[in-house]
């Protein structure tokens, strides 16, 4: 009897689409992303997971999980950016999911506000829905009943930072709770102190006379010195490069090359195990080449540290006048290189209503080398018809802020050096909310931005112009 011949099993497979089983979305493998693959699939996944709770399909849900992690990749190229703006995105995929399902929210229905919001309106979500001066309202209301309860007056009671970022209850709002004057009152306990002020490298008064001021350059500055080699000659030190290079008295370059270097700044980074230095802007370890060129070398500008041509807020002494709120202000400069140095090119001030008191463009009193466009914004044609000077700057801001105006910035030594205005009754964030490593390690004003606000500014590797609503 012959045997029967034996004949392998193949397993049938269904040809209809619902027998195939949608894979979920895999970030592929892409050498030399400034960004890991691993920290985009981490995301990825989140927002899949996220997705499945609002969408109708697993299919919908992938396509809309890889749409929205794309997107925040493309517009992103750094880690830092990437993951704020990643979590945000989080943040509000869950507030979704929450509410759909809530018994009165249909899942079709937040499916459709999905849709119809784009990704660059939903990341600010949560900062639009209550806006800042709300915000403050609810501060000040916290602050005066918590002061009532303790009888104490507000001015005295000093709120910590971790106070302004987040409040334990909700209070009512009332629009009329926040004036000026409750604001001032607010605000009087984080102005610097004397010793800050000089600390920091504020501008302060020196002996000698009225249009001089006194910089201090110990601690968080470095010096750049300059040496003269001869009468017509004086080596200066790059503050981009390090490198050396020679100028004549009057601001002529004697050395013409390019200025290869690095704009980020040096940190600490994990890489296979071990920690390494690498700069923010490249992912360049410390001995590599810079990663930007510019056409020629610049110097951060005077080393003295007394210097002339400032001007100094008064006090009001008009009868009138007494007992008015003497005001504040957000403050924010841009400047750019020119042979002297760092010299204005932009101002701008806000009020406590969020609204712009005055913004000018101002033309430098030497010619400009290098617009620093990447920080400041600046370009050749922005300045093309500007005849403002410094002095008309000085001229206005005296007579829109006194001695006791409080004005609120971020690195605001650096403001007023440019403005060559002495002022002391100052608030800096940078200051208010100090870096974790302490100094002389200050915190990026886009970093504030993104843990406190939940607003993400200055991304894209175009550097604008800092909000000055950020500051409030």
């Amino acid at each position: 009897m012959q045997a029967k011949k034996r004949v392998a099993h193949t397993s049938k497979v269904s040809s209809s689409p619902s027998a195939c089983k949608t894979q979920k979305p895999v970030i592929p493998l892409k050498a030399g992303g400034k960004i890991p693959t691993n920290l985009r699939q981490k995301y990825l996944d989140c927002f899949v997971d996220e997705y499945l709770k609002i969408c109708s399909s697993d299919k919908e849900a992938y396509d809309k999980a890889k749409a929205e992690e794309e997107t925040i990749f493309s517009a992103c190229n750094m880690r830092q950016s990437y993951t704020n703006r990643g979590s945000l995105t989080l943040k509000h995929l869950r507030n979704q999911a929450a509410a759909a399902s809530s018994p009165t929210c249909s899942k079709a229905a937040v499916s459709g506000i999905t849709e119809a919001q784009p990704t660059e309106n939903r990341l600010c979500m949560d900062s639009t829905n209550k806006t800042k001066t709300e915000s403050l309202k609810r501060k000040a209301r916290e602050f005066l009943e918590s002061s009532a309860a303790a009888n104490e007056e507000p001015a005295t009671k000093k709120l910590k930072p971790c106070d302004m970022r987040e409040t334990a209850q909700p209070v009512a709002k009332d629009s009329d709770s926040l004036t000026l004057d409750v604001l001032y009152q607010l605000l009087l306990p984080y102005a610097l102190s004397e010793d800050q002020l000089c600390k920091f490298g504020f501008p302060q008064p020196h002996q000698s006379s009225s249009t001089v001021a006194a910089i201090s350059e110990s601690g968080l500055f470095k010096a750049h010195p300059i040496k003269q080699l001869s009468d017509t000659e004086l080596q200066h030190t790059c503050c981009r490069c390090g490198k050396l290079f020679s100028m004549t008295p009057d601001g002529w370059y004697l050395t013409k090359e390019s200025c290869i270097y690095h704009y980020g700044r040096l940190r600490k980074a994990r890489e296979t195990g071990e920690i390494h230095s690498v700069y923010s802007c490249c992912q360049g370890v410390s001995a590599s080449a810079g990663c930007q060129v510019a056409e020629c070398h610049v110097t951060s500008g005077e080393q003295d540290s007394v210097r002339g041509g400032f001007v100094t807020t008064t006090a009001v002494t008009d009868v009138d006048s007494s007992g008015i709120c003497p005001g504040v202000y957000a403050l924010d400069c841009e400047m750019c290189y020119t042979a002297a140095g760092l010299e204005l090119t932009r101002v701008t001030v806000v009020d406590h209503t969020l609204k712009s008191t005055y913004e000018a463009l101002v033309k430098p009193d030497l010619p400009i080398v290098d617009y620093n466009t990447r920080f400041s914004g600046i370009t050749v044609s922005t300045l093309a018809n500007v005849i403002t000077r410094l002095e008309d700057v000085q001229q206005h801001l005296l007579t829109l802020f006194s001695a006791d105006t409080i004005l609120i910035g971020h690195s605001l030594n650096s403001d007023l050096v440019a403005l060559k205005l002495i002022h002391s009754k100052v608030v800096d964030t940078s200051i208010v909310f100090p870096h974790p490593r302490g100094l002389p390690y200050r915190r990026a004003l886009r970093t504030l931005a993104a843990e406190i606000l939940r607003k993400i500014i200055q991304e894209n590797g175009k550097e604008i112009a800092k909000c000055l609503v950020n500051e409030f």
